[in-house]
């Protein structure tokens, strides 16, 4: 006898009560067929929360272990079956995006909710980064000099590789210093810095044809210096919600070298990346701040005392303007398509920022799977699940708090409207030859070439300033 025979014989076919899972016999081949209920009375939610490979990271651990504590959700390690949420693995390894599109929610009466946004590497792949926001530049008539000059190559193909434009730019400037990272890499791996344009094309150019594309950006050879003298760069914590709004984490860090900077020697890697995978092999790591991390409320009083910058009115309204055009820029690319993505999506990002000794903020790069200071995760775990977690399934009766949301430290910056009029590809490799010569100058070159920031736009800075 099937599940077909037991219903009445003027049963609605539209109202039936049963989805395509009980279609199946309930014996083994498919996950919790025959064992369905009703989503809105079952006391517990499930999330996925897959580390197979163990690269889950610190911040979907701690937010995993949270979730049991407030208590309404089972976790389970595999992504069969029916559950409401899933946390996928660094740069969403593991997440079955195509079956969310198809069945799922046929299947299950469930749309899912994933800790990843599909095409994310639209700007967390540093060369997608920068065609991201130069195209979202170019088609809004936007500003995008927080972004350093850069020009993009991809090994063994001559044709969308930037190599005129970039020796055009550093004939202009010759004594300049550029750094070169590779798209897809993390920890400072293989950056180097160079003022010889033949070591930097001879390096790509040495690369194997196919590989993974590189970028060569003006270096900032004036950052802001911390006491002794040294670089830092400033990490914030972003999180763009279900419904694509943005929110900046109220504390960010500062990351610090562990020697004095010079542009004497640009081999040092101690002194110029300020990666903690980096500087905790220096032997003098933690020795002016521990871990090599200075909190905003040190930083702002370090500002107060030896700059004419202020934390709140200089530098946090920069960092916002920038994070907001980022992932503005990204959101076409990164949205999911009505009618085809059945499921909803949030990201916790990590932006780095570096500023310059006149107060300027540039992006230096957008980390899809980024770590967190020790002192600050447990707390950012719990203002993580209020603000992307609770408004798609509030917290119940039976939860430990009640039911209640506590506040959280995430900041709204943005609120979408509702999705984009159109749905965006990847960007495509192009050398822009067939631009104009103000579009070929990169990401904020002034028509001289010679700064990476239109002087007009730093004048109104420096005034700001006064």
């Amino acid at each position: 006898m099937s599940f077909l025979d037991n219903l009445p014989a003027d049963a609605d076919p539209n109202n039936c009560n049963f989805t395509m899972a009980d279609l199946v016999a309930s014996d083994g081949q498919k996950e919790n067929a025959g064992q369905k209920e009703n989503v809105n009375e079952e006391p517990n939610r499930t999330v996925v929360v897959l580390n197979q490979n163990n690269r889950l990271g610190t911040v979907y651990k701690a937010v995993a272990k949270a979730l049991a504590r407030q208590g309404g959700w089972s976790r389970k390690k595999k992504a069969t079956g029916r559950y409401h949420m899933i946390f996928g693995e660094a740069q969403g390894a593991g997440i079955p995006y195509k079956r969310f599109s198809q069945v799922f929610r046929y299947d299950y009466g469930i749309t899912p909710l994933c800790n990843y946004y599909r095409s994310f590497k639209a700007v967390t792949d540093k060369v997608m980064l920068c065609q991201t926001i130069k195209q979202w530049a170019t088609e809004n008539d936007e500003d995008a000099s927080f972004l350093p000059e850069s020009f993009l190559f991809w090994p063994g193909k001559e044709d969308v590789s930037q190599h005129k434009q970039f020796l055009d730019a550093f004939s202009r400037n010759s004594q300049k210093a550029w750094i070169v990272k590779p798209a897809n890499s993390s920890h400072g791996e293989k950056i180097f810095i160079s003022r010889s344009s033949d070591e930097i094309i001879d390096h790509i150019d040495g690369q194997r044809e196919g590989s993974g594309a590189w970028v060569v950006s003006k270096y900032c050879e004036n950052p802001m210096l911390l006491e002794g003298g040294r670089k830092f760069d400033i990490r914030m914590w972003v999180l763009a919600d279900h419904e694509y709004g943005i929110h900046i984490y109220r504390e960010g860090v500062c990351r610090s070298s562990s020697v004095p900077f010079s542009m004497d020697d640009l081999k040092n890697k101690f002194i110029h990346l300020t990666n903690h995978s980096i500087q905790e092999e220096h032997p003098d790591f933690g020795k002016h701040e521990e871990g090599n991390e200075m909190f905003f409320r040190d930083f702002a009083a370090f500002l107060d005392s030896n700059t004419k910058f202020t934390l709140r009115d200089d530098i946090m309204p920069q960092i916002k303007r920038i994070v907001k055009s980022t992932l503005v820029a990204g959101k076409p690319i990164m949205e999911g398509i009505d009618g085809v993505d059945d499921y909803k999506s949030f990201m916790f990002f990590g932006f780095d920022f570096m500023v310059d000794s006149d107060g300027h903020v540039s992006l230096l790069e957008v980390n899809g799977a980024p770590a967190v200071a020790k002192a600050l995760l447990p707390q950012l775990a719990q203002d993580l699940i209020a603000t992307a977690i609770d408004p798609v399934f509030p917290r119940v009766s039976g939860d430990i708090d009640g039911g209640k949301v506590a506040d959280s430290a995430f900041e709204r910056i943005y609120t979408s409207k509702g999705k984009c009029d159109h749905v965006q590809n990847m960007p495509a490799p192009t050398t822009g030859l067939d631009e104009t010569e103000a579009d070929i100058q990169q990401f904020g070159a002034d028509e001289d070439g010679a700064e990476a920031v239109d002087e007009g736009k730093r004048a109104e800075v420096a005034v700001s300033h006064k």
